[in-house]
């Protein structure tokens, strides 16, 4: 039960890495598209399609992850699995 608990907690700290990634990205995609906005204006409509799915999309994923790092189920499974790993371990839960 134990190395469950281990395996999750593992588990989670890479969801959140792999969010702080998306997330850390994401602004700056946003902020050099809005600086780029005369250039792009110029382009071609299915090039500024194209521009505009690609700084979306870190967004709509990161919007995803943290809806679903939000969600109750998910936490407090994390939760309960963390402290009965430590429970059988002999260790503090959180």
């Amino acid at each position: 039960m134990a190395s469950r608990g281990q395996s999750a907690a593992g588990i989670a700290h890479e969801i959140k890495n792999r969010l702080n990634f998306v997330n850390n990205f994401a602004g700056p995609l946003d902020e050099l598209r809005q600086a780029a906005a005369p250039a792009v204006a110029l382009l071609a409509d299915d090039m500024r399609r194209e521009i505009d799915q690609i700084v979306a999309t870190p967004r709509a994923i990161s919007q995803r992850l943290s809806s679903m790092a939000a969600e109750p189920t998910a936490s407090s499974r994390a939760c309960c699995c963390i402290r009965a790993a430590a429970a059988a371990s002999g260790e503090r839960s959180p």
